[in-house]
Parts: structure tokens; C-alpha cells; sequence
């Protein structure tokens, strides 16, 4: 009975986090919605599903002519992992959460991988359909504790997430939260960033960005012998261990969210607006 109430308490949740997404500046065409209506449903019926496969949600919008640096997709490792950065751009068509399907479709159709994107819990009425991903979508949950408070999923969900960046592609917003320009990368981040490096995976920043009705999404390699380098700087003047850490994860994110930064107008640039310099290019 319980677990029903559960299902049901969810499903609702669902309901009104897509009726909510679909209110905005980008609203899908008709057919657009079906589509998303269809994966919606899906997504309550716990059916394992592919990202790649639902791209006609963005009927309508153009997600192939502004796409630049597919080659750096050509070469990934299938029997590898490969970690995908991303920007968690707000102004989007569905608030945002469009940004994983072009994204998903071209890494599929040039890494052949689906991509498990990582995903924070909390107990809001938005997030309700994050259990939902976990299953349907092979999303990988970290943070705070699950829809009902039962269970904490940090030390999981960060364990799930080490593993995978050994074997699958694994998508990741460095900054945490979404908002319509750059914010600042976290330093956990950093630490992900340079775990994949050490293990010699593939780490690829995607920059995503509306213009008109076209996704612009510009893909970019990063070196892993300059994460490593950048992780491995210290400062003498810092005594504790934990807050050596915590800047080696920042100069770490530092980098790959300037690299994020320099396909964007200076506008959507936010925290990083001299990406050029701090790059060197």
C-alpha cells in the first residue's frame, strides 16, 4: 500500500514537473509535445528508455546545423568511460532540460554510447521525477536523500558515479545548478574531473546555447595531462589537506568551465568572462 502511495505521490510529481518545464520563452510544437508526452509517460512507467531516441521532442528546433567539433567525438573508446561537461543553461526550451538531447543524440550517434547523466536529489516537488530517471534513464543520483527521506544517496550515488566514469560516458554539469549565464564550477567537480584524467578517460566539454530556434553545441577535449597539472598545484600557505583539495578542485573546474565559456557570447559568459586569457588563446 505504501508503495503504491509512493508510485502515485511521484507520478504526480511528474505530471507537474513537465506542465511546469513546458511554460516558458521556447515552447515545444505540437508535435513536440506529444513526443514529450510520450516520454513522460515512459518515464512513470519505469521503462528503460534512450535518450538519443526521444530528439523529436525538439521538433521544430534546429539541433544539427550550428553543431561544431563532432570530430572529437569520433575517436571515443566504447570499451572506455568518457566524462561529458556541460552547461546548465535555464534559458532553454523545457527550462532547460532540453540541453541532454542534442547533447545525447550527437555523442550517441558519434561515441555510440548513451550518455548516464548525473543528477543532485532533494525533496521538492520539481524533483520528484529523478527516481524516475534513475531507472528509465540509468541516471546516476547523488546528494541529500531520496524523494521521501529514507535513504541518503551522497556516499552511493558518489561511488556509482567513480565506477562509471570507468566504463561508460557519463555526462556532468560542473556548476550544480542552472541559471541563464555561468556560475561559478564547484570544487567537488574539479575532484570528478581529475579521478577521470588520472584514469586516462576521455573528458569532453560541451557548450550548449539557443540562438533563434538553432541549439549551437560546440564539443571540446580537454588535455588530461593539464587537469593533472592544474590538480597537482599546490600553495605553500595552505595547512589543512582538505582545503588543498578544495582549491585543486577549483583551479581544475576553473579550466574546464573557461573551455565551456569560450564558445558562449560574452553575455552567457557569467563567472568566466576572459576565458581567452585564462586559456591562453
Amino acid at each position: 500500500m505504501l508503495k503504491e502511495f509512493e508510485k502515485f505521490v511521484i507520478n504526480r510529481g511528474i505530471d507537474l514537473a513537465a506542465w511546469g518545464s513546458q511554460r516558458g520563452e521556447y515552447p515545444l510544437t505540437p508535435t513536440g509535445k506529444r513526443n514529450y508526452k510520450t516520454f513522460i509517460n515512459g518515464l512513470k512507467k519505469g521503462i528503460p528508455m534512450n535518450l538519443s531516441e526521444h530528439i523529436g521532442i525538439l521538433d521544430g528546433y534546429d539541433y544539427t546545423s550550428g553543431v561544431t567539433g563532432l570530430e572529437n567525438l569520433e575517436g571515443l573508446n566504447l570499451n572506455k568511460g568518457c566524462l561529458i561537461l556541460a552547461n546548465h543553461e535555464r534559458e532553454l526550451p523545457l527550462k532547460g532540460r532540453s540541453i541532454i538531447f542534442p547533447i545525447g543524440f550527437h555523442v550517441r550517434q558519434k561515441g555510440g554510447k548513451e550518455i548516464r547523466w548525473v543528477y543532485g536529489t532533494d525533496l521538492s516537488l520539481d524533483q520528484f521525477g529523478k527516481g524516475g530517471y534513475e531507472k528509465s534513464l540509468n541516471f546516476i543520483l547523488v546528494g541529500g536523500k531520496n524523494l521521501f527521506g529514507r535513504k541518503k544517496t551522497q556516499i552511493k550515488g558518489m561511488r556509482e558515479l567513480l565506477q562509471a566514469i570507468k566504463k561508460d560516458f557519463v555526462g556532468l554539469y560542473p556548476e550544480g545548478d542552472n541559471s541563464d549565464k555561468l556560475l561559478k564550477g564547484k570544487s567537488e567537480a574539479g575532484r570528478i574531473i581529475a579521478q577521470a584524467a588520472s584514469q586516462k578517460v576521455d573528458i569532453i566539454c560541451s557548450t550548449t546555447r539557443l540562438n533563434g530556434r538553432t541549439f549551437e553545441v560546440t564539443f571540446q577535449k580537454l588535455e588530461n595531462e593539464r587537469v593533472l597539472e592544474l590538480y597537482e598545484q599546490t600553495n605553500d600557505t595552505i595547512e589543512s589537506a582538505a582545503q588543498a583539495k578544495s582549491v585543486a578542485g577549483q583551479n581544475v573546474v576553473d579550466y574546464a568551465m573557461n573551455t565551456i565559456a569560450l564558445p558562449l557570447p560574452p553575455e552567457k559568459r557569467g563567472h568566466y568572462q576572459n576565458p581567452e586569457q585564462a586559456l591562453g588563446v
